[in-house]
């Protein structure tokens, strides 16, 4: 439960990769960037904000 409360969103990741028994951190990421360069914050690492909001986007589709 740690895990889940310090990372969130790569824990979120994980359970949808266990899941859909597919890979899915490789277009998260690719969507994440996508996300950043929109938002502006396009300073690596992102922000907690552009992660959390990335995610938010990424799992709606």
């Amino acid at each position: 439960m740690e895990q889940f409360e310090r990372v969130p969103v790569w824990s979120k990741i994980r359970i949808k990769e266990l899941r859909s028994r597919r890979e899915q951190l490789y277009f998260f990421i690719k969507y994440a960037s996508e996300y950043a360069e929109r938002t502006g914050d396009t300073v690596r690492p992102f922000g907690k904000k552009t992660w959390e909001g990335a995610f938010e986007e990424w799992d709606r589709h």
